[in-house]
């Protein structure tokens, strides 16, 4: 079983670190929402108390501000709220406190989790408490300051006036008169006082409205802010969820990939057997003919046996039949050539790639289109991610100059996000750049193979000059236009279908024509005494009239020629068989191949055909 690559192990790796993370972050979560829930209900129930201090401490006030109108105990009624105003202030409190997160949210600056998010909320909360206590610190300085103006004003007020009654005016002359400038002097006072008390209950009326609309507007921002975390908190399980199907798919396309390859490694091994048994078959075959041919051998070729070849080589027939095997070798070892430098090359294309089979080449070169066109892919979705976040920036940048106004902690955070999705930002910049690098690497290796096959195919254009037609996809193509059609037109599986096609038709024009023996000439032997059997030339393997196979193979035919060649002396007069008497042991080695076969089979039979008619003398049959 193949071992996993490096890439797939640290995707593996990857996703499973991305899984635990979000787990973690799931956690933290549910966490920081129960937290932040207690949190808020806590708080919800300080501004409540805090809400019911200040009404307490305004009727007190009142209170207070009735016995300063009234100084002599009048009651004072102290006007309460309608009903529709508490009724209204208590279903805002309700639904304060009841409200139901929806809709989706953003982050705020600064924030790269549900717990950044929370902490950033708590210092934002922390600020307003604080403005909260400088405003109530501010609001008591400046009530005692305004009671001690207000006695100040009295005192003076009071001591102008008795100046007045005692310099500027005339001394009352009548107990009435007294008794009326003293009820006017108290009238003055107590317009006075009520007309201070107004304003400062006026004064306080604005506190009061100026505080109660910040407490509503945390309480909305409080409720959006939970709402924002329940959506982001909803949108990080779908994603979990997603993340888990994708998971499960990767581990059920594992298995079926383990499964392929070992249903193919016991294929392999079951051929590798077969192979193995049928050469064992193969050599035991190899050696019973070998003994099979020595003992025919013995037998056919006698040791007083003598041939004598024609001296003339000049004969029509032997000149003729000599001028065809040469034509005949020269074409056919020119095909033989063009056949091995295309194996060759079909060879090396099948290093370049890793493969060992022609279907597993043209299954690389599918392959390496899909990972293209994903490469292709992934870099669209790279750019399209790019702008997605370039938006984002802009947008974020947009943010940022809005809460130019917040205070230095916030810009020191703003800061920190700015860097860190400039980080990221470069991340997937080279993220691009690599995977340009790799489709551009890709592209390199498709265009070499091409170029490599284009050269296979033209080679093989040289040795059958014929047009192509491709049936299975409807093209022909001429000679003329066929250069252009594989610079500018061909797709990727366009050259494998022309390769095949040309070596398909090298194959059915390198396939040899069955031909008949040649009518060799039988030994005329006058004979006396005996009758010899005449010595036919053994008939060529490629002949098959309806008869049963003959037992030598057809690698053997040679080798009985040269047996017989050695066994009476003669020597070939044919040009091609010396190096083929030299290179006789190293080719009992090896399989010969069937145009080999073919041409020892020409020269043996020109051999027997230019031997001279053997005639026994009359001394030679008296002996016998």
């Amino acid at each position: 079983m193949p071992l996993r690559t490096a890439a797939e192990v640290d995707k593996i790796g990857e996703i499973n670190d991305k899984i635990a993370e979000l787990k973690k972050r799931i956690l933290l979560a549910e966490g920081q929402k129960t937290a932040n829930a207690a949190e808020w209900q806590k708080q919800n129930r300080i501004n409540r108390e805090t809400i019911t201090t200040l009404k307490k401490d305004i009727k007190e006030l009142t209170h207070k501000c009735g016995q300063l109108r009234n100084p002599l105990q009048r009651a004072v009624v102290v006007k309460e709220e309608p009903a529709t105003a508490q009724e209204v202030r208590k279903k805002a409190s309700s639904a304060t406190t009841t409200a139901i997160a929806v809709g989706k949210m953003s982050y705020p600056i600064g924030a790269r989790s549900v717990d950044d998010a929370i902490f950033l909320t708590d210092l934002k909360l922390t600020e307003q408490r604080k403005q909260l206590d400088l405003l109530r610190h501010r609001f008591r300085c400046r009530k005692e300051r305004l009671a001690k103006l207000v006695q100040q004003y009295r005192g003076l007020n009071a001591a102008k006036t008795a100046q007045a009654q005692n310099l500027g005016e005339k001394p009352p002359e009548t107990l009435e008169e007294d008794a009326n400038r003293k009820l006017v002097c108290q009238l003055e006072n107590e317009i006075h006082r009520t007309n201070v008390q107004w304003m400062e209950a006026e004064h306080i009326r604005k506190k009061y409205r100026s505080i109660e609309a910040s407490l509503m507007n945390d309480a909305e921002r409080f409720e959006r802010s939970l709402r924002e975390l329940e959506a982001a908190l909803t949108e990080q399980q779908a994603e979990i969820d997603r993340l888990q199907q994708v998971h499960n798919e990767a581990i059920t396309m594992r298995d079926a990939a383990k499964a392929i390859l070992q249903r193919q490694e016991q294929q392999a091994h079951l051929s590798q057997k077969t192979r193995e048994r049928q050469a064992l078959d193969f050599r035991k075959q190899v050696e019973a003919r070998k003994m099979e041919l020595e003992r025919i051998g013995r037998k056919l070729f006698v040791e007083n046996k003598t041939l004598v070849h024609q001296d003339s080589l000049g004969s029509n027939s032997g000149d003729q039949l000599t001028a065809k095997t040469e034509t005949e070798l020269d074409e056919n070892t020119q095909l033989q050539n063009l056949t091995g430098e295309m194996e060759n090359l079909f060879k090396q294309l099948m290093e370049v790639s890793g493969a060992t089979t022609p279907a597993e080449v043209y299954d690389r070169f599918c392959s390496q289109k899909e990972s293209a066109s994903r490469l292709s892919y992934l870099r669209n979705a790279a750019e399209k991610e790019k702008s997605q976040l370039e938006a984002q920036r802009e947008q974020l940048t947009l943010s940022l100059e809005a809460m130019k106004f917040s205070d230095g902690k916030e810009s020191e955070v703003n800061q920190e996000v700015i860097e860190q999705i400039k980080l990221k930002i470069s991340e997937l910049d080279a993220e691009r750049q690599k995977n340009s690098e790799a489709s551009e690497h890709t592209l390199t290796v498709l265009q070499f193979i091409k170029e490599h096959l284009s050269e296979m195919i033209f080679k093989l254009q040289e040795v059958d000059e014929s047009h192509i037609n491709l049936k299975a996809k409807g093209l022909y193509i001429h000679v003329e236009t066929l250069p252009n059609f594989l610079a500018n037109e061909a797709a990727d599986d366009d050259f494998i279908e022309i390769l095949k096609f040309k070596l398909q038709r090298c194959q059915e024009i390198s396939k040899p024509v069955d031909i008949g023996p040649p009518e060799v000439p039988r030994l005329e032997l006058e004979q006396s005494d005996e009758v010899y059997p005449p010595s036919e030339a053994p008939k060529s393997p490629t002949v098959a009239e309806g008869e049963k196979p003959q037992p030598m193979p057809l690698c053997y035919y040679n080798l009985l020629a040269g047996r017989a060649q050695r066994t009476t002396g003669t020597s070939s007069s044919s040009p091609e068989q010396a190096p083929a008497a030299a290179a006789a042991p190293d080719e009992e080695s090896e399989v010969p191949t069937r145009q080999y076969l073919k041409r020892q089979s020409v020269l043996l039979v020109d051999t027997k055909s230019r031997r001279k008619p053997f005639r026994p003398t009359p001394a030679t049959r008296g002996r016998k």
